[in-house]
């Protein structure tokens, strides 16, 4: 057996990235895409208020959160869309995100075929309020 040397360490509670996830109610709309192929039905879109200025509470922090807009840098405008911050429930995918009046604004497609995208699209149409949150 030959044996290969790590060589980046395990992460442990030294060296481990801390990690911030931020909650905060926000509203979720689905609008209907305008279809490039006739033959094929339009993917679902999606408006998603992700912030809306308020100080949110946040899990580990004794203070209120308040994200700076101004200084705010949106490197891609193409952001993975996830039910509950589930890296493996992936519904969609942000093509545009923006500032608009204070708040953080984001609007994509619903790209994946997951039971999550499926639920969320189905839901939608019922009528149900879906919230968002930043993480």
């Amino acid at each position: 057996m030959t044996r290969i040397p790590l060589t980046m360490p395990a992460p442990t509670r030294l060296n481990a990235k801390p990690q911030l996830e931020l909650t905060a109610t926000a509203e979720l709309e689905l609008v209907a895409a305008p279809g490039e192929d006739a033959a094929a039905p339009p993917l679902p879109r999606f408006r998603m208020l992700a912030y809306t200025g308020a100080p949110m509470r946040v899990a580990g922090w004794r203070h209120p959160v308040v994200l700076d807009l101004a200084g705010l840098s949106i490197p891609s405008q193409t952001r993975p869309i996830r039910f509950s911050h589930d890296a493996t429930a992936g519904v969609g995918h942000s093509d545009a995100i923006r500032i608009e009046g204070g708040q953080l604004v984001a609007t994509g497609v619903i790209s994946r075929d997951t039971s999550a995208a499926r639920e969320v699209v189905t839901s939608s149409k019922n009528g149900f309020p879906w919230q968002a949150s930043i993480g």
